[in-house]
């Protein structure tokens, strides 16, 4: 007696079953896409069938393995992708279950224009120094914004899954590999101050403050070019976070009352700090107390500049004559915890 041909639906249906049984039976050793071999008892999985419409299940299976294919004691995923129906078969740990369909649902996304093609492939970035939080969702949804792609944070695993075209996960794993090295210096370097010290030279009164004597080696390279009996006008320290702008106010005294103010940003630029800073100086106005209001009179010089420094190192940044004096401002990025000589402005 022949045998009627199955239908295609009931092929495809045996098919999956058979996948199924594969990743279920005890000893087996069917492999997910990658060749891990399982490393928990299947009593302590569940199975799971995923059909996909718009990313290939070579893709996601792949993404799956490398995401939950087990570590640290943790039971691991085993993943199968079924081509013909381009489904995803996983047999996962009841507790992994929530984070692999909110993964899945993150990469099976239709592309404007693409018609589920399956041309989007998925990477895994491991994070290194950064951390998976709410700043790094926010920082990877700027590239994607509008953008054919999607991206998933996994929290536990320290990693990001990236989808789209080459050129999309280029930008966002450049972004990556920036933020990494930022997080890096910040590891580093720890809490960072800027200090900014106003020295002057020709003063008539002598009653002022000599140089710090930390800065020593700065002296006496500008006492070789003719700038010597060098006095303490003002110094100002201010916390710099990373990235973020800082801006600080002291007051000084030369041959009238005066005011100093420093701002600026401190960055990372090739794995060192990039110091971006803005230096005035000015004669307080006639009655300002010293700690109080700025009406912006008598401006005494006023510099812009952007340098890389490395930690601790004190930089001239500035030398100008002002009113029959030459000032000089030396810059200096500090940990927070280094102790800087000896008064500070606000």
């Amino acid at each position: 007696m022949k045998t009627p041909p199955l239908s295609p639906r009931l092929a495809l249906f045996l098919g999956t079953a058979a996948l199924a049984a594969a990743l279920a039976a005890p000893g087996s050793r069917a492999q997910a896409p990658g060749g891990s071999q399982p490393d928990a008892p299947a009593a302590a999985r569940e199975l799971q069938i995923y059909r996909l419409k718009y990313v290939s299940s070579a893709e996601v299976a792949r993404a799956l393995e490398n995401i939950f294919g087990g570590g640290k004691g943790a039971p691991a995923a085993r993943v199968i992708a079924d081509a013909r129906t381009n489904s995803v078969l996983v047999f996962v740990p009841a507790a992994q279950r929530a984070e692999v369909e909110k993964l899945i649902k993150a990469l099976d996304v239709l592309e404007r224009g693409g018609g589920g093609s399956g041309a989007r492939q998925v990477h895994i970035v491991p994070l290194g120094n950064l951390v998976p939080d709410a700043d790094l969702d926010k920082a990877l949804r700027l590239v994607y914004d509008g953008r054919e792609g999607k991206f998933a944070l996994d929290r536990q695993r320290r990693a990001v899954v990236l989808s789209g075209d080459p050129e999309l996960r280029e930008e966002a794993e450049q972004l990556l590999l920036r933020l990494d090295a930022r997080q890096a210096v910040r590891q580093k370097v720890g809490d960072l101050r800027v200090r900014l010290v106003w020295l002057v030279s020709g003063l008539k009164r002598e009653d002022l403050a000599a140089a710090p004597a930390d800065l020593g080696d700065v002296t006496a390279e500008l006492a070789r070019l003719g700038v010597d009996n060098l006095r303490l006008a003002a110094q100002v320290l201010v916390n710099a976070p990373l990235e973020a702008p800082f801006q600080a106010e002291g007051t000084a005294r030369l041959d009238v009352p005066c005011r100093v103010g420093v701002a600026g940003t401190l960055s990372e630029v090739g794995g060192e700090l990039g110091l971006e800073v803005e230096l005035t100086a000015r004669r307080a106005a006639e009655g300002e107390a010293a700690d109080k209001g700025p009406a912006r009179v008598g401006q005494i010089c006023s510099l812009r500049t952007r340098i890389t420094t490395p930690l601790g190192h004190a930089v001239v940044v500035g030398v100008t004559p002002t009113d029959g004096t030459t000032s000089v401002f030396v810059v200096q990025v500090l940990r927070k915890e280094a102790k800087a000589e000896p008064k500070k402005g606000r």
